[in-house]
């Protein structure tokens, strides 16, 4: 999305929960119309059907832990695929999957999340 510098509110912060269910929903549709997936357990596995690599998400409306077990399994099912063994979450929605994650023997990034709140005319947002 591209809008004007002054459409734009600074913040690293969110804290929205409608937003963020807003986000979880997008994350996990994009990817769909060039991918099929694979449910493993508290994952879902989105496999490319051409052109760019994706990765497991945690489902929609996950209500359970995660644990390391969980990491490993789809992680030994995108060994079996050829595809990267990669995970992208929210922490703000999942943050019990960063410590599985380390726990099953993976790297971490965490990357901030900075949602940019645009102006409409009038100053509404």
């Amino acid at each position: 999305m591209v809008a004007p510098a002054d459409a734009v509110s600074d913040s690293s912060t969110v804290t929205d929960s409608a937003l963020l269910a807003r986000l979880e929903r997008f994350y996990g549709a994009v990817p769909r119309s060039s991918a099929r997936t694979e449910e493993l357990g508290p994952f879902t596995l989105v496999v490319s059907t051409g052109g760019w690599p994706y990765y497991a998400r945690p489902g929609l409306g996950l209500e359970q832990g995660i644990r390391p077990h969980d990491v490993t399994r789809v992680r030994e099912r995108q060994r079996t695929l050829g595809v990267p063994q990669a995970l992208e979450w929210v922490h703000d929605t999942t943050p019990g999957l960063r410590e599985a994650a380390v726990a099953a023997g993976l790297s971490v990034h965490a990357c901030p999340l900075l949602p940019a709140r645009l102006t409409r005319p009038g100053g509404e947002t």
